[in-house]
């Protein structure tokens, strides 16, 4: 004997949404991290910033700064904001490309 199965029709109903307009200037952002063990000595920070523009990163984080205090800081086309530990230990921060940053709020 067979089972009565009854079938149930779902309807769905979408509303059409209107589609935004496009802009004719698409552009991609890229986005990295990096552990850089240290930006405490001389020219590391000038030698991340190549490696960074050679990769094409819009936005980077980075980890181990070791930079005291907090703040930014502005080279070759780039802005680096930080945030340190005390006595050159831990810190982080993001480097920035000068065209990400007016859309930078706030960084604490």
């Amino acid at each position: 004997r067979k089972a009565n199965h009854l079938t149930r029709k779902k309807t769905l109903i979408m509303k059409q949404q209107q589609q935004l307009p496009r802009t004719l200037e698409l552009s991609d952002i890229t986005i990295g991290t990096w552990n850089v063990r240290s930006l405490y000595r001389t020219g590391a920070l000038t030698t991340t910033i190549s490696c960074l523009e050679r990769y094409k990163l819009d936005i980077t984080a980075i980890q181990e700064v070791r930079w005291e205090d907090s703040g930014s800081i502005t080279s070759q086309r780039m802005t680096m904001f930080y945030s340190g530990g005390t006595k050159h230990k831990r810190g982080v921060g993001f480097i920035v490309k000068d065209k990400i940053l007016p859309n930078i709020v706030n960084f604490k």
